[in-house]
């Protein structure tokens, strides 16, 4: 009894064990543009991402392609990063099977796989399609590993020829103009007194001196006569000094 208690509980381990880890990862499928024209070749960028499948990775990558071949001519695919493929176009039950393996080693990190090339028909109408990657599966050695249903979308649509309205702009709704204050009106400074030239004291008239009146008998002489006159008495001091000189020296020699 007790060998059975401990098989079951070892069991029950493993399976919880088991249950606990689930590896996972996700593809992506970009399109370069969602808008296409008839004639047109849309590239899609298929990526893996978010890997967590150990340390050994994933190298495969499985789906089912599908599409409406009333728009869509072919699909081309070109492989990344040492990714091969493998796409079943044969009627059969196996019809659209897209496969890529990668032969070298696992991959744990983002990588980019391949490219699908979609061709759009020439002459098509307007119209609204959807790419699928069904049920898109990958494993880790031991386990299946689901990433679910990738949809493209693409459409196509006719302009007609000439101008296109624009749409309306939103414009944000006008504010009440401000009320403007009123302005004072302005006052103009006082001027200030424009100041008078100062006035100079008038100096009084400088009474004209006249020269004083030679005193004695030269007071009514012209400037002729008093040079005449000057002029004599020097002279005349001059032969007094002369007469006074001879007088002493002769009465020197008396002596």
């Amino acid at each position: 009894m007790k060998k059975i208690c401990i098989s079951v509980l070892f069991i029950f381990a493993f399976l919880f064990s088991y249950c606990s880890y689930a590896s996972s990862f996700n593809l992506t499928a970009t399109p370069e543009s969602i808008n296409v024209n008839p004639g047109d070749e849309v590239s899609v960028t298929l990526k893996i991402s978010d890997i967590d499948a150990g340390n050994e990775g994933i190298n495969v990558v499985e789906t089912t392609l599908e599409y409406d071949n009333n728009y869509i001519e072919s699909v081309d695919f070109i492989e990344k990063n040492d990714w091969k493929s493998e796409y079943n176009s044969n009627q059969g039950n196996l019809f659209g099977k897209l496969l890529y393996t990668k032969m070298v080693t696992g991959v744990t990190s983002d990588e980019e796989i391949g490219v699908l090339k979609i061709k759009i028909k020439e002459h098509v109408d307007e119209f609204e399609t959807q790419v699928k990657l069904k049920n898109v599966t990958s494993n880790d050695g031991y386990n299946l590993i689901d990433a679910g249903t990738k949809i493209i979308n693409l459409k196509y649509k006719i302009v007609p020829p000439g101008p296109q309205p624009t749409p309306p702009e939103d414009k944000e709704p006008e504010k009440d103009p401000e009320p403007t204050p009123e302005k004072e009106p302005e006052v103009e400074p006082e001027k200030e007194p424009e100041k008078q030239p100062e006035q100079k004291p008038v100096e009084p008239a400088k009474e004209e001196t006249k020269p004083a009146p030679i005193i004695g008998y030269i007071q009514n002489a012209q400037t002729g006569d008093i040079i005449g006159i000057v002029t004599g008495i020097l002279l005349l001091a001059v032969v007094l000094s002369i007469v006074l000189y001879i007088i002493s020296k002769h009465n020197k020699n008396k002596e």
